[in-house]
């Protein structure tokens, strides 16, 4: 018979006794103990990146300028349509962008059926708005 490899799982410190093979080793004794210390290590990780943002914070404010807030940083990574004045897109400018990349598609495209679809596409668009 061969040998055990004894350890004790890092959640509730229970004995884990299992065989000394070739392959990977348990680490905790059940998905229990192992769903705990995730959960402790994403809250772990939750209140290190609170602790950031409040020194970058307390930083901004102590150079003179406020740092940036929950709302910002929102507003900085909140995707924006790509129109200068970040209002509603006219259907017709989005026609011709969509008209643009079908026909560049089919340029660059070496099956002719996929090309003949693309431009097909793009008629189809052209007659729709007129252009």
């Amino acid at each position: 018979m061969g040998t055990q490899r004894v350890t004790s799982c890092p959640g509730c410190r229970t004995r884990i006794t299992q065989p000394n093979d070739p392959g990977r080793k348990r680490q905790y004794c059940s998905n229990a103990c192992r769903q705990a210390a995730y959960r402790a290590r994403k809250l772990r990780a939750q209140q290190d990146a609170a602790r950031a943002r409040a020194q970058a914070g307390a930083a901004g404010a102590a150079g003179g300028g406020a740092g940036r807030d929950w709302w910002e940083e929102q507003a900085a990574w909140t995707w924006a349509p790509p129109n200068p004045g970040n209002g509603p897109v006219d259907p017709a400018e989005r026609a011709r962008r969509v008209i643009a990349g079908l026909e560049a598609k089919a340029a660059r495209t070496t099956f002719p059926h996929e090309a003949d679809a693309c431009r097909a596409k793009a008629e189809q668009l052209r007659r729709k708005y007129a252009l």
